[in-house]
């Protein structure tokens, strides 16, 4: 046991003084880590014992680096799949002060974390590559040499901060300070070599590959970042990245698909709560938060130049800013000051598509199989950042009002939809077909993009499926913008990621309430002006059709928390504009509904509260002799007339009638209008002085 603490005293004296490894006394929030764990003496542990010693005590530097590479190898192995036990994540595990009295000093075996001189190890060699790509202005003229051992190092690192305690000896040495110098330099690289890059890169093929190489290491980088500051026991996302360079890898998942209003179910603990809050800021203090956002800005400068992007490192920079922005008004604000609302609404993440069909690259194929579908998981996780960035800030919502961003969030909003348009009519003009049998084998990467994107316009039913979870995955996302209000004075918020309640003001909401409405106000036109004529191309009227029933029950869902928000509905034209063409008269449900039973009000992505399932006079309408949005317009405004703490119901019961009046030759429609509007008299009689 002396030996393992010598070791790693060792390891530590040798940094020197410039506190390499000690604590950063700059932000002191890592308290020492307690327990101290240590291999085994039986098993595959003890084998890394004695490698890990022979290591250390090795003099000549060539020797330990060929000994450094038979540990990381043996490491990586033995370690592939590796599940820590991470004591305290929910509130049935929290220890309990028995549990300390028997685990004592030290722990024997990595069943909990990793011997903390492993950790510092992989710490330093943090520190080599950073070294690398400062000491010397590579990428450019020559190529970036990243060795085998250091490719290792990074996929290990990735795998032992998976374990809390692991994560709680990276922070208390620095190690987060290093992460973030070594994704500085790699930012900087990359952003010296987007800027320098020509328009013919066969000019400069080692700049291309050198911006890979760096995309490859930022993956590493903002894996750990992810690692360390979100750990909730629902998310089964824990990053684990595959390395090309390496012979022995973690693997590594290529899609990744997540409910975003769904994901967090079960509880956490005040423990882990707390660890969330002390990484966020450590992250923060350490500058991680503006180089997450540096690397957004260089991946949509590098689409623009219709350049290779990584879709993974795009999907880890996301996931780590929403971690990092979610109940974090500290945070949120830092983020609008750097200029981080404007680089989500600029694009939201979506890559062109032009510029996948045009990738032809070995490092394409291997990254996405499914490009489409890579794109509409970004989408919709870009879609959730920008909500974790500006719920219940204030400032940050009225920065999304303000000099004509709603129309640039509404573009955003709808690019994927737009641009998958954009590419049929392209398609169809220039009579190409991309469907065709393709021989195994000699099919490249621009052919699977084809072939990907032009799927949904021809009814394949696996690519119709996607484009339909997508579209209700996006709209649930949109809704969630939405305050979920508990009384008139201020609003009582359950966050997407910790379930912690937060206090959201009236003002807030009702601003929440007129954003939402006016940037519904120009989705829907924008939709409708898309149609060819008179003809709204299928996978619109699916993505318009879904949108209009989420956004049905969000409505519905707002009312019933805080009744009194109904006047900004009536202010803002609410019901006007769900009886337009962009909503009651858009037109029948698609036909790739048909044969589904939806009932009135019903959000499956969102209906996790028991908002769904209320009592109508329309509930027993037969929904194959009228339009099942209409019935559900009408039920809704059935809900809306009916409030309790409302004075009166004029506007909804005044636009039922006005409905009605020009439904005269639609009997089965106007069937419906009528005993909505009699259900509306028997309920609230005391409130309907409109028809006195």
């Amino acid at each position: 046991m002396n030996i393992v603490k010598g070791v790693a005293d060792l390891i530590w004296r040798s940094s020197g003084q410039s506190g390499e490894y000690g604590p950063v006394p700059q932000s002191g929030r890592f308290s020492p880590p307690n327990p101290t764990v240590c291999f085994s003496e039986v098993g595959d542990e003890a084998i890394l014992k004695a490698l890990l010693e022979k290591y250390v005590t090795a003099v000549d530097e060539v020797e330990k680096r060929k000994l450094f590479h038979i540990f990381l190898k043996q490491f990586l192995t033995i370690f592939q799949n590796w599940k820590p036990f991470n004591l305290g994540q929910t509130p049935e595990e929290t220890p309990t002060l028995e549990y300390y009295q028997n685990i004592g000093d030290v722990v024997v075996g990595c069943s909990y974390g990793h011997p903390t001189e492993v950790i510092l190890i992989l710490t330093e060699e943090v520190s080599r590559v950073t070294r690398l790509l400062t000491n010397n202005q590579v990428g450019i003229t020559t190529s970036i040499n990243m060795t085998s051992e250091s490719w290792m190092a990074l996929d290990a690192l990735a795998v032992v901060t998976l374990s809390i305690h692991n994560c709680k000896v990276f922070g208390y040495h620095g190690g987060i300070q290093k992460l973030t110098a070594l994704m500085k330099a790699a930012v900087v690289q990359l952003k010296t070599i987007t800027s320098a890059l020509p328009a013919d890169e066969s000019l400069l093929n080692t700049m291309v590959e050198s911006a890979g190489t760096l995309q490859k290491i930022l993956v590493h980088v903002v894996s750990v970042i992810c690692n360390f500051i979100d750990f909730h026991p629902s998310i089964e996302e824990n990053v684990q990245v595959k390395s090309t360079n390496t012979e022995s890898s973690v693997a590594r998942s290529g899609e990744i698909l997540i409910n975003p209003c769904t994901t967090v179910k079960s509880p956490v603990s005040e423990t882990i709560l707390s660890w969330h809050q002390k990484t966020v800021v450590s992250v923060m203090e350490a500058g991680g938060l503006n180089w997450l956002l540096e690397i957004l800005r260089l991946i949509r400068r590098l689409i623009m130049k219709e350049q290779w992007a990584d879709m993974f490192l795009q999907h880890l920079t996301l996931r780590a800013l929403k971690s990092a922005l979610a109940d974090n008004p500290r945070g949120q604000n830092h983020f609008r000051s750097i200029g981080g609302l404007e680089v989500l609404l600029d694009g939201l993440g979506v890559p062109s598509i032009d510029s996948l069909i045009g990738s032809d690259s070995s490092s394409y194929e291997e990254r996405n199989k499914n490009p489409l579908q890579g794109i509409f998981n970004l989408h919709v996780l870009s879609l959730e950042v920008l909500r974790e960035a500006i719920f219940g800030n204030f400032n940050n919502l009225q920065f999304l009002f303000e000099n004509g961003r709603v129309q640039k969030f509404a573009n955003s909003f709808c690019s994927v939809a737009f641009m998958l348009q954009e590419y049929k009519q392209h398609k169809d003009s220039s009579g190409e077909h991309y469907m065709g049998e393709f021989e195994v084998g000699k099919r490249n990467a621009s052919e699977v993009c084809k072939e990907d994107v032009s799927s949904p316009f021809l009814s394949d039913p696996s690519y119709l499926q996607h484009w339909k979870d997508y579209v209700a995955r996006l709209s649930a996302a949109l809704c969630y913008f939405f305050v979920e209000a508990k009384d008139t004075k201020s609003c009582l918020i359950q966050s997407t990621i910790s379930r912690n309640v937060i206090l959201v003001s009236a003002a807030y909401a009702e601003l929440s309430v007129k954003w939402f409405t006016r940037v519904l106000l120009t989705v829907f036109p924008c939709i409708k002006a898309c149609s060819d004529q008179n003809e709204i191309p299928s996978h619109l009227r699916i993505f318009a059709y879904t949108m209009q029933r989420y956004v049905l029950f969000a409505f519905k869902r707002v009312l019933l928390s805080s009744p009194s928000l109904v006047d900004v509905f009536r202010a803002e034209g609410v019901w006007d504009f769900i009886f337009s063409e962009s909503f009651f008269y858009f037109g029948l449900a698609p036909t790739e509904f048909s044969g589904e039973d939806f009932r009135s009000n019903e959000a499956p992505l969102m209906d996790d509260e028991g908002y769904s399932g209320s009592v109508s006079s329309v509930d027993q309408v037969n929904v194959y002799d009228v339009d099942i949005l209409q019935v559900e317009v009408i039920s809704f405004m059935e809900f809306a007339a009916t409030l309790n703490g409302t004075s009166h119901n004029l506007p909804e019961c005044t636009v039922l009638l006005d409905a009605l009046e020009q439904s005269a030759c639609n009997p089965e429609l106007a069937n419906v209008l009528a005993k909505g509007l009699l259900h509306i008299l028997q309920l609230s009689a005391e409130k309907n002085c409109f028809f006195i």
